[in-house]
């Protein structure tokens, strides 16, 4: 047996599944959506105060670009308060998700501030005769500035 007769099928083998693996991944790439709308079954606790999902994490994310079924999905059915939320169907319906949505973004951005707002605030509140008058000042003025982002983010 020569060498080309050795190695020759198997060199071809591998050309052939290279191709395929190739030819099934732009075949993944360019395959329409499933005719079966689904979304993520989110638990109420999954929400937040505005009855928002959160947003999605990176696995979530190279799931969907892959396609891959996620056991926390479930079909949609015809009508649901997805469809609702996406499509509202009155004037009010709108404002309504407009404002929750405004609500949601502007908590997210203020939440910094609050946290160093609170901190701040224990600090003053646990300072005692040991604590100096200035250092006080200073967080003092530095909770009013706190205050004063978050007004100006609100």
């Amino acid at each position: 047996m020569t060498y080309f007769d050795q190695f020759f099928p198997e060199f071809f083998f591998q050309k052939l599944l290279k191709a395929k693996l190739r030819q099934t991944l732009e075949h993944g790439r360019n395959a329409p959506p499933k005719k079966v709308p689904i979304t993520r079954f989110l638990y109420p606790y999954f929400r937040d105060s505005h009855d928002m999902e959160p947003p999605r994490n990176k696995e979530t994310e190279l799931m969907l670009y892959r396609r891959e079924y996620n056991p926390l999905l479930r079909e949609e059915k015809k009508c649901t308060l997805l469809l609702i939320l996406f499509f509202p169907r009155t004037v009010k319906e709108c404002q309504i998700l407009r404002s929750a949505v405004r609500k949601s973004l502007i908590e997210a951005r203020i939440q910094p501030f609050l946290r160093r707002r609170e901190l701040l605030a224990k600090k003053i509140q646990a300072s005692g005769q040991e604590t100096a008058a200035q250092q006080v000042a200073e967080w003092r003025s530095s909770l009013a500035e706190q205050e004063r982002l978050i007004n100006y983010h609100k």
